[in-house]
């Protein structure tokens, strides 16, 4: 199966697909050259930080499902 940025976009988790949002708009910046790589390397940590999400979250299976949809989004982000 080939996951790719778009389906995440079209998640039913606001949490997902507000990340999936994210990425997807600094993507942009980075391609037009708004951003340098460095910023956004750095905002893709901050953005994908699972233990800031964790800390907002407290149902764990949602907790366990957003975590296995941010270690994709990484895999995605580096081969940007």
């Amino acid at each position: 199966m080939n996951i790719n940025l778009q389906d995440f976009l079209k998640s039913n988790d606001s949490v997902i697909s507000g990340a999936a949002q994210q990425i997807d708009e600094l993507n942009d910046k980075l391609t037009a050259g708004e951003i340098t790589r460095n910023e956004f390397d750095e905002l893709m940590n901050d953005l994908l930080d699972i233990n800031q999400i964790s800390k907002k979250i407290t149902d764990i299976k949602r907790k366990s499902e957003i975590a296995a949809a941010f270690e994709i989004l990484k895999q995605l982000v580096s081969k940007i």
